[in-house]
Order: C-alpha cells, then sequence, then structure tokens
C-alpha cells in the first residue's frame, strides 16, 4: 500500500511538471490591431535624441515635478501625469494558460485607473504579458533596449514562475559582467549584437550589466516551483532582493503550495529582504487561489473599492484592517502595486525633466 502511495505521488509530481512547463511556453491564440507607435526602434540611438522629443510645455513640466511621489491622488494621474510618458510595465506570467489570463486582468486594471495602454502592451503582437520561458538575458536586453529609447526605467511584475523570472533578472542585471548581457529588440524579437546602450538621461555608452531598476514585483513566487529544473539557478537566492531596484513588493498566499513556501504556514521562509539598500516589501495575502491573485480588473470598475485602492498607502496600518479585505482578498495587492507604479509614473517622468532641462543649460553655454 505505501509502495502504490508513494509511486502515485510520484506520478502526480510529473504530472505537475509537464503541466506547469507546457502551459509556460504556450501561445495565446488572440489577434490584436496593434502596432509599435514609436519610430525610432530602427536606428541607433543618439546622446541626447531621447530628452529632445520629450514634448511637454514649461507649465507641464513644472506641474510634474512639483508632485509628491509618494502621494500621487487619481487627479494627478489625470490632469498631470497623464500628459507625460510613462514607464513601460513588462508583465511575466507562468503556469497554465490561464495564467496569462489573470496578467491581461491586471493590465486592465491599471489602463483602468489612468495608465496609457501603449506602455503595457508587448510591442511585437500587442499581447500584455511575456512568457515565464523566456531566457533571462533576453528579458534585461529588453529592459536596457525600452530604457535607451523611452528615457525611462520599465516595471518588471511576474506572477508564479513569472515572479522567480523577476528575482532572476534583479539577479542577473546585478551580477552579469559588462560583456554578458546583450541588447533584444522586443518589436523584431531579435539580439542586437552589443552589450551597451547610450544612457538617455546621461548622454553616455553604458552596458546593460547593472542597470538599476525603480519598481519590481514578484506574485506568488516559490513552493514546488522550486523543482522545476529552469528555476535551480534562483533558488536559493529567490528572497534575496540586490541593489538592481530601489523599491520591491513580493506577495505571497497562505495554503499555496504552487507559490509559497512551507504552505505559506512559516512568515520567514517567504519573507524577502534586501541584499543592500533596495527597498522591501512583504505582504502577505490572506485568501484567494494561487492562480487568480493577479484578477483585479474589477477592482477598478467599483467605486468603492476604486477609492479604497487610490488611497492606499504602505504606512497606512488603519486601511489594512478595513472589512472590505474580507470581501475583496486581492485588494491589498492591487493597491500596493497601484501606489508604486504611479509614485514611479511621477519619478521616472521628474527624471526625464531634470535631465532635459541640465542638458539645456548646458547646450546653452557651450
Amino acid at each position: 500500500m505505501i509502495a502504490l502511495l508513494m509511486k502515485n505521488k510520484t506520478r502526480l509530481f510529473f504530472i505537475f511538471l509537464f503541466i506547469v512547463l507546457a502551459g509556460c511556453g504556450r501561445t495565446i491564440p488572440e489577434t490584436y490591431n496593434y502596432r509599435y507607435d514609436q519610430d525610432s526602434y530602427d536606428h541607433q540611438v543618439k546622446a541626447g535624441e531621447v530628452l529632445g522629443s520629450l514634448s511637454l510645455d514649461r507649465e507641464t513640466e513644472d506641474r510634474i515635478l512639483a508632485l509628491d511621489p509618494e502621494n500621487i491622488t487619481e487627479k494627478d494621474v489625470r490632469d498631470i501625469l497623464s500628459h507625460a510618458p510613462a514607464p513601460r510595465i513588462i508583465n511575466i506570467h507562468g503556469g497554465m494558460s490561464s495564467v496569462y489570463i489573470v496578467m491581461v486582468s491586471l493590465s486592465k486594471f491599471l489602463m483602468s485607473m489612468g495608465y496609457p495602454e501603449n506602455s503595457l502592451r508587448n510591442p511585437a503582437d500587442g499581447t500584455y504579458s511575456y512568457s515565464c520561458l523566456k531566457n533571462v538575458k533576453e528579458f534585461t536586453g529588453i529592459i536596457g533596449w525600452y530604457y535607451e529609447r523611452e528615457g525611462m526605467m520599465p516595471i518588471i511584475i511576474g506572477h508564479s514562475q513569472g515572479g522567480m523570472m523577476v528575482i532572476r533578472i534583479l539577479h542577473y542585471l546585478a551580477g552579469s559582467e559588462d560583456s554578458d548581457l546583450m541588447v533584444w529588440n522586443p518589436v523584431t524579437e531579435t539580439q542586437e549584437d552589443r552589450h551597451t546602450i547610450i544612457d538617455p538621461l546621461e548622454h553616455k555608452e553604458r552596458p546593460v550589466a547593472g542597470l538599476k531598476l525603480g519598481y519590481a514585483s514578484s506574485i506568488a513566487a516559490g513552493g514546488t516551483a522550486r523543482l522545476l529544473l529552469n528555476q535551480w539557478d534562483v533558488v536559493f537566492r529567490l528572497r534575496k532582493i540586490p541593489d538592481t531596484v530601489e523599491e520591491f513588493s513580493g506577495f505571497y498566499l497562505s495554503w499555496d503550495s504552487a507559490g509559497t513556501d512551507y504552505l505559506g504556514l512559516i512568515d520567514a521562509p517567504n519573507r524577502y529582504r534586501p541584499v543592500g539598500s533596495a527597498g522591501v516589501r512583504t505582504i502577505k495575502l490572506s485568501g484567494g487561489s494561487h492562480f487568480s491573485l493577479p484578477d483585479v480588473q474589477h477592482l477598478a470598475e467599483q467605486p468603492e473599492t476604486r477609492e479604497w485602492v487610490d488611497e492606499y498607502r504602505p504606512d497606512n496600518e488603519q486601511i489594512m484592517n478595513d472589512e472590505i479585505i474580507d470581501k475583496e482578498y486581492n485588494i491589498p495587492l492591487a493597491g500596493e502595486l497601484w501606489y508604486h507604479i504611479k509614485k514611479y509614473l511621477a519619478i521616472e517622468a521628474q527624471r526625464m525633466i531634470r535631465a532635459r532641462r541640465d542638458m539645456e543649460k548646458w547646450q546653452a553655454v557651450n
């Protein structure tokens, strides 16, 4: 009897591995009438080109610079930041094909809250999320490509195995030699024969390795997915966040064998911690399922939940005791993500404006 039980457990385990790996690389059968509308992807970017193309009047720039990134309101997003470019958001899904659908839900939630659609879609085909089976060096190369051409550091968000990929990206940016990471064009989906970019804010050549993101997040990463061969290079550093990101949020769920260590019953193994100076937060979610955590589109469509999300602040302990959390288990995830996304929407816009003004001052005296 024991031998039969063990045999069945082994069989179920390998079935689980097959489903996860097969679903992770599966193409989503959708058609989009979408094209990347930036025309700079087909030529080498020159120093000063990105800042020179920033089309904001002085009054709008002043209004953006006056914003407090830690207290961005819905009105600020609608009336001020909507006039500025936005950081590219790179979503990474994992597991079954249904997990892609919840990343669509997350993207549509962000769009409903005021984030521009063009900064959420994959420029190659219009999809809202990348597969977790892409090579980690492809992701680092895409990050460098976007930063060089858009002047803003992308935001990366991953769910399940996609969340593990987020951690791998941060560690590869931190630990790679300058020549290890090549630039990758997400429009043509090809690697470029170079490992450096022109820094759009500092106007000088620099390697992709060592780039520092503003914000990143990992949702339900860990658990049995640690056993998959494609995750072994991150197994022993999954909860360690290097200095290649300024702020990071990690989410985990109790009783989640697919994405939580020790079923989430022990907090310490699921808590993310900085290797150095990165600001790291760990959020334990109280309900829901592993596969539905990023399904938050409806929260932007209901007045009560939309207001809660917009007023969310990480340091507001009272809001976390609100009874609405008992009805909407994933609303803390939506609040945490939206708070940091609109924060870095402001920060990245302010960085570009300050850099352009510095460039104009230098040009005036030279």
